[in-house]
């Protein structure tokens, strides 16, 4: 049996500061896995209308400042700020990610756009109405139900 400040605590201790100090080392260096970056977007669905604006935004855990996109898994371009806007005139998909700084790149998002045709139905039920082939068409009653 050994004592309670025996040799075996001080090996111990000794052991447990080395890796504390492994950990602080590596924490300045960023080697201890930084967070990933969460992508979203605004409108928060997809798919969206032609020439309808979307808003990305990438945050991460990491000091504010300018994100790097991602189009399709390739860098597409380096921000001023935490968010950007896309609109098409033609139907796409674009698979999505981000990188702010001081986190890991987000995980993928795929963001369509559609010109409403082969839709039975709608992103807010009873405020539109969607017929196949005639694209996409907003119908608001002002009159109060009967």
């Amino acid at each position: 049996m050994q004592r309670a400040g025996g040799p075996t605590s001080a090996r111990q201790s000794a052991g447990m500061a080395r890796s504390a100090a492994l950990l602080l080392w590596a924490q300045a260096l960023g080697l201890t896995g930084a967070q990933p970056s969460q992508l979203t977007l605004d409108p928060p669905w997809t798919p969206v209308f032609l020439t309808e604006k979307v808003t990305l935004t990438c945050q991460g855990s990491g000091a504010p400042g300018p994100a790097k996109w991602y189009v399709n898994e390739q860098f597409w371009q380096q921000a001023r700020s935490n968010h950007i806007h896309i609109t098409t005139d033609l139907p796409r998909s674009y698979s999505l990610q981000c990188r702010s700084p001081g986190a890991r790149l987000s995980p993928s998002i795929t963001l369509g756009f559609s010109n409403g045709e082969g839709w039975h139905g709608c992103p807010c039920p009873g405020t539109c109405g969607c017929h196949k082939g005639s694209g996409w068409a907003l119908f608001l009653s002002l009159l109060p139900l009967v």
